[in-house]
């Protein structure tokens, strides 16, 4: 067809037009990459990056639209668009800070009809009125193609995977060991460590790495890191909808199944604290022997249920002294744990979350660990990196590490911290806030923040996500100082230059980059 104005400038001002489509794709290839490739995410989080972070990127995209629409009367203005799409959203970078784009075999075959789709946009806008218009507006709609191919080679993917979980399968059989399954909306890595560590002294024992806790990272648990004569393997087990864990007890067959607790993480993915609930339930699949920790309500009334059908062996566990099997309950400074009516002593309560003490004591019990060996391990139980943990940074301010934490529970434990730490000086709290809590979102954070001024002096709100749900409950405190930065670079450079010796910071929560 004839294009308006020099065809050689047409010509370039398309090529260019063309090449800045896969490009623009890498960035939201990314997210997602790290959405774990769930279908309609990808466009959800652009939505979010366009309409709901700095008012930069809303004029971006408004100049973009208008650029590409422009294009009808002027078709180099499409390069307006071009440059915008490369660039933007601000923030959002196509390699990524802290959640770096991995070329994997899933990220390439998902990249490779994107692509390839893309391609046929700029044969096909060639020939078509207005052709530079629509190959410019495509560049806006990538992050719904990313989801259609996302969900389409949803199940190609599910396919290959099965090499991996039979070789995993095949592994447990010559091996044998015991599987302790772990879930929870919140605490799974915390009991996972800590039923290691009680069960050590008896057994050899193997525990899912990191956060390796869905289909693929516990296959890999087994292939890689299970050896002859590992008696007990303990899989941490985490889901984004049901039959997630199903799925994964089909080939794993855990013996002894606990669920943590029951909270508003992924309530977004969902809906409702029921939902939440009975996909936890499903680790008991295969289990002889249910933990359950009881201070969540839902839980309470499921170790009810499981125990009047009386076909497994039923474990409650209290980290708030509710009457259970096993109790576990700190007062600020120490931690007492009872087991059936004998008292096991005390340990201190530094970082550690009485509920979490309680499930792995309960079930090194039903492991039949001695008494005497529980308690002499004890006071040796350290949390994971990255949860609540304690260190002195060079310029003397206390730093609380709690960057791996993203549920209310843990960061009410966590201000409680800073409220006990007598610290003469500033007592700062940084976060970027609570996610995948749906409707309950805003509230939730609000709540952070308003209890963060009952022991804070200064609050530092990180990137766009929860700074509005967070500046208003930080309105509730008259005298808590707001800080809003952008990034969690721009917080730790602002607390290396205001804080010392004697202050006191926690950093609650540290969302990956893709986040606004």
């Amino acid at each position: 067809m004839t294009h308006k104005g020099d065809p050689s400038v047409y010509l370039a001002t398309y090529v260019l037009v063309a090449l800045a489509l896969p490009i623009a794709s890498l960035r939201w290839l990314r997210v997602c990459q790290r959405e774990h490739y769930m279908g309609g995410y990808t466009t959800r989080f652009a939505i979010r990056w366009w309409l709901g972070s700095s008012p930069a990127n809303l004029v971006a995209l408004l100049v973009a639209a208008m650029a590409a629409l422009a294009a009808v009367w002027t078709p180099v203005s499409a390069l307006v668009t071009a440059g915008l799409v490369v660039v933007a959203p601000l923030g959002l970078g196509i390699r990524g800070r802290t959640s770096k784009l991995v070329f994997t075999g899933r990220l390439r075959r998902l990249a490779a009809p994107v692509i390839f789709d893309l391609l046929i946009f700029v044969a096909a806008f060639w020939f078509l009125p207005f052709g530079m218009t629509f190959l410019a507006l495509s560049g806006l709609t990538i992050p719904l193609l990313v989801d259609l191919y996302a969900g389409l080679i949803a199940p190609v993917e599910r396919k290959l995977s099965q090499r991996f979980i039979g070789e995993a399968q095949h592994k447990l059989r010559q091996v044998r060991p015991l599987v302790v399954g772990v879930t929870g909306s919140y605490g799974k890595t915390t009991a996972k460590e800590y039923i290691r560590h009680l069960l050590s002294g008896t057994y050899r024992v193997v525990a899912s790495p990191a956060s390796f806790n869905n289909q693929l990272g516990l296959a890999r648990t087994v292939n890689e890191h299970l050896t002859a004569g590992t008696e007990v393997l303990i899989a941490e087990m985490g889901d984004y909808g049901p039959g997630e864990i199903s799925e994964m007890c089909t080939w794993l067959q855990p013996k002894i199944g606990v669920v943590t607790a029951v909270g508003y993480e992924h309530f977004e993915r969902f809906k409702s604290m029921e939902a939440i609930a009975e996909s936890k339930r499903e680790i008991f699949t295969t289990c002889e022997t249910a933990v359950l920790g009881i201070d969540t309500p839902p839980l309470d009334d499921m170790a009810i249920e499981i125990a009047s059908a009386g076909a497994k062996r039923v474990m409650t566990v209290s980290g708030e002294g509710r009457e259970a099997d096993i109790s576990a309950l700190g007062d600020g400074v120490e931690i007492r744990i009872s087991a059936g009516g004998d008292d096991l002593g005390t340990i201190p309560k530094e970082n550690r979350h009485p509920l979490n003490v309680a499930i792995a004591v309960a079930v090194a019990i039903a492991m039949d660990v001695p008494l005497r060996s529980i308690t002499n391990l004890l006071p040796g139980l350290e949390s994971p990196a990255h949860r609540a943990t304690m260190e002195v940074g060079p310029t003397g301010v206390t730093i609380i590490d709690d960057t791996y934490n993203s549920n209310p529970v843990g960061a009410a434990a966590a201000l409680d911290i800073i409220a006990r730490s007598g610290a003469p000086g500033r007592k700062v709290v940084v976060t970027p806030g609570m996610v995948e809590m749906g409707t309950e979102q805003h509230r939730l954070n609000s709540d952070f923040a308003a209890k963060a001024g009952e022991v804070a002096t200064d609050l530092l709100i990180v990137g766009y996500t929860n700074r509005l749900a967070l500046r208003e409950g930080a309105s509730r405190a008259s005298q808590l100082n707001v800080i809003e930065v952008r990034t969690r670079e721009n917080a730790t450079s602002w607390v290396r230059e205001n804080l010392g010796d004697g202050d006191i910071v926690l950093y609650e929560n540290d969302l990956p980059d893709h986040f606004p």
